[in-house]
């Protein structure tokens, strides 16, 4: 999967509290969180019905706080 780290940046540097957040392939939701993460909305699709599952398992963890995440300012390696 995707690192939600990555993307993170991307949403906070392009958009602005309350815009959308759109990813037409959307894998299992590392855009989606990143972007409802930051008071986004988020769309998004895929294919594979796994996928889609899988994103919607990790987006309903985020609201309930048991997602884990790594900070975006700890570095990956010491």
């Amino acid at each position: 999967q995707f690192p939600v780290e990555l993307i993170e940046r991307l949403v906070l540097a392009l958009t602005n509290p309350g815009d959308s957040v759109l990813d037409p392939y959307a894998g299992v939701g590392s855009s989606l969180i990143a972007a409802l993460k930051h008071d986004r909305k988020a769309f998004g699709c895929d294919l594979m019905p796994e996928y889609v599952e899988v994103a919607w398992e990790r987006i309903h963890a985020l609201q309930e706080g048991t997602l884990r995440l790594r900070p975006m300012d700890r570095p990956v390696y010491d």
